[in-house]
């Protein structure tokens, strides 16, 4: 399981947030509703975790260097981008929409008012990451039932 700060597991990941933050920061009911697929409300850590993963992937993607070693702001990034995976991940796109269109208001707000941002500009071009669906919902929901959790 994902442990506490700043750290890397294997392969160089770098995670920017633990699973108690997302619990704390979101309502452990929802959180609940968005990882169990069986409909126990029950927290599935696995799934959550895979979401916190990604989330920081894309807090390495998308902050300039400089801000990945304020903890504070990447692991903001890290929790809102994992609450709209979760959204997305249960089929919520709205509400995962908003939260990313808030979240991209909020890395811009940083970036501009860094003492530095005459130098960097954000600019939204996720290179790894897709908004995309890569299933439809039957797809998906299919391949979940497979899995062992």
């Amino acid at each position: 399981p994902l442990t506490q700060g700043l750290f890397s597991v294997g392969g160089g990941i770098v995670i920017y947030t633990e699973v108690e933050d997302i619990l704390s920061h979101f309502n452990v009911f929802a959180v609940a509703q968005l990882t169990d697929d069986e409909e126990n409300k029950n927290v599935i850590s696995g799934i959550l975790e895979e979401c916190i993963t990604s989330g920081s992937d894309y807090t390495e993607a998308v902050l300039p260097t400089r801000f990945l070693t304020n903890r504070g702001m990447a692991k903001y990034v890290t929790i809102q981008k994992t609450i709209a995976l979760l959204y997305r991940r249960y089929g919520h796109e709205e509400a995962a929409n908003a939260t990313e269109k808030s979240l991209n208001s909020a890395i811009k707000d940083f970036i501009d008012s860094s003492k530095e941002s005459g130098r960097t500009k954000y600019v939204y071009d996720v290179k790894s990451h897709s908004e995309q669906s890569l299933f439809t919902d039957s797809e998906w929901r299919a391949s979940m039932s497979e899995r062992p959790y």
